[in-house]
């Protein structure tokens, strides 16, 4: 993963370890603060990311998804589609 630095506008490492998720993964949501981290939506799989903690993933049945919105201000919820 790479941060950006929107002030000084350079891409530069993090200190997030990389983690393994699906390669079909085409669409990356950040998920604003309290709950950080990132959503990675694949081919046939949802992983939700956050720095320290261990993946999260839910399967399901190969689909394109081509849009996504935030329901919640918090990003408690997601509509995917």
């Amino acid at each position: 993963f790479y941060s950006i630095d929107l002030q000084e506008k350079v891409l530069g490492d993090t200190e997030w370890e990389r983690k393994r998720v699906e390669s079909g993964t085409s669409i990356i949501i950040p998920v604003p603060s309290p709950n950080s981290g990132l959503l990675a939506i694949g081919e046939t799989s949802i992983s939700y990311i956050k720095e320290g903690c261990d993946i999260s993933a839910v399967s399901m049945t190969a689909t394109s998804i081509v849009a996504y919105g935030m329901i919640d201000p918090d990003g408690s919820r997601f509509l995917i589609g």
